[in-house]
């Protein structure tokens, strides 16, 4: 389940980084290297968790996995 919230944070992360970049001015050193560290994040891609490059794992598709998991295995006990 935590793996499914790992593009959603990467984004909010994203344009939180974007909104600083945008409003800030840096001037010394320090400043410089939090603007150099601020425009990596900026250009780094979104990681999403996949099932051998075919399926993303989003809460959605885990939670009707399991689903379908659980009532195959009730099923297939019920009938014994």
């Amino acid at each position: 389940m935590f793996s499914s919230k790992i593009p959603e944070s990467m984004s909010k992360i994203k344009a939180t980084v974007e909104v600083m970049l945008d409003e800030n001015k840096f001037h010394d050193s320090d400043e410089k290297k939090a603007q150099f560290l601020l425009k990596r994040i900026e250009k780094k891609s979104i990681i999403y968790l996949s099932v051998c490059g075919m399926v993303d794992l989003k809460r959605s598709f885990l939670l009707s996995a399991f689903g379908t998991l659980f009532t195959y295995g009730i099923l297939i006990s019920a009938s014994y």
